[in-house]
């Protein structure tokens, strides 16, 4: 990441197909394969790739498009299982050396990218699988023309075999961190990349809070957040909302006597899911799910000796901690906030 915060007017460009074209361009291929197969097949399936994705834009009806899509999109997920060969020893075409120079050529290639950006004033935001968004130099700035040209000379200054295409405009991005970022397009649909802002291991409160806090920094609405913020904390305070807004869902990864087993065997620390599962009674197994929320009065608090299963949860007389779920709204409210707060998003211990 290049930047962090928010910035306006962001574009993306994409280079299509970049490992399988990077293969086909510098002639990167198997040392096994005397035949040329592997070139002349992935040469072919590219080609096919390609052609569908100008068949969506060509379609004459939204079927025929969806149809397109699925193909290339298929299509994709094929030639880049090529490069996943070369560093698959097992693979008849496995060959780690080449599979190296690939990613070698490919960091290579955005690296030059990125210099070619920054010296015509353009600002990296941000570089994903095989594309970069960046802000325009200012002096495109409402300029069709001077834009156009812009990229046709970035297009130019490419590598024979490497395509670009430039697939996007944003009215504003918000990155966070690297693979983690927000934007809003210009008809004010909001696009969440990465874990980090939508991450299932949030409750349900968190993950609606952070996406009207996300909305409200894209769309320059700082003034708002501190009102946000008062809001949430008033509906937890006031008891407001239903469990399921407060309440975490997970999926166990191996069965409750496994898990007493390794507790046992001082092997892992306590869970709350675990430690529910087993008191339940109930014939839970690997797989299954369970929805808890933690009870108590006080911030910091053991949370596998807290937790309460939602369906034991009683709206006549309600007992949610509502300090830990305070806490935990504040504390997420400073990781992402503009106001220096700091805090993490766990409070308590399993």
């Amino acid at each position: 990441m290049f930047a962090q915060g928010i910035v306006g007017n962001v574009h993306h460009c994409d280079v299509r197909s970049l490992y399988p074209s990077l293969m086909l361009s510098r002639r990167i291929c198997p040392a096994s394969d005397d035949l040329g197969v592997f070139l002349e097949l992935l040469e072919r399936l590219r080609r096919m790739r390609l052609d569908a994705k100008a068949r969506v834009s060509a379609g004459r009806s939204q079927a025929e498009k969806t149809y397109y899509d699925a193909f290339q999109a298929t299509m994709k997920i094929l030639i880049n299982s090529f490069y996943g060969y070369l560093g698959f020893a097992q693979a008849r075409f496995g060959d780690f050396d080449a599979a190296e120079k690939v990613t070698s050529e490919g960091r290579s290639l955005l690296k030059a990218m990125i210099e070619w950006l920054r010296a015509r004033d353009a600002m990296p935001v941000e570089i994903d699988t095989d594309g970069i968004y960046f802000v325009p130099p200012r002096a495109t700035a409402g300029k069709p023309a001077e834009m156009e040209k812009f990229r046709r000379e970035f297009v130019s200054s490419l590598p024979p075999g490497i395509e670009l295409e430039f697939d996007g405009e944003y009215k504003s991005m918000f990155s966070y961190k690297m693979k983690n970022y927000a934007l809003l397009t210009n008809d004010g649909e909001m696009i969440v990349k990465g874990a980090a802002l939508k991450s299932r291991g949030l409750e349900p409160f968190q993950r609606s809070y952070l996406r009207e806090f996300l909305r409200l920094k894209l769309e320059g609405k700082d003034t708002d957040i501190a009102g946000l913020k008062e809001r949430y904390e008033n509906a937890i305070r006031n008891r407001e909302w239903s469990i399921e807004m407060l309440a975490k869902t997970e999926t166990l990864q191996d069965s409750p006597a496994n898990y007493m087993s390794k507790i046992g065997g001082d092997k892992r620390a306590r869970s709350a899911v675990y430690e529910l599962a087993v008191k339940s009674g109930r014939d839970y197994r690997a797989g299954d799910q369970i929805s808890y929320y933690v009870t108590g009065e006080k911030k910091s608090v053991q949370v596998h000796q807290s937790a309460k299963l939602v369906s034991e949860w009683n709206p006549a007389k309600r007992d949610e901690n509502v300090v830990y779920y305070l806490a935990k709204l504040g504390a997420l409210h400073g990781k992402f906030g503009s106001d220096g707060e700091q805090g993490e998003l766990e409070f308590g211990a399993e």
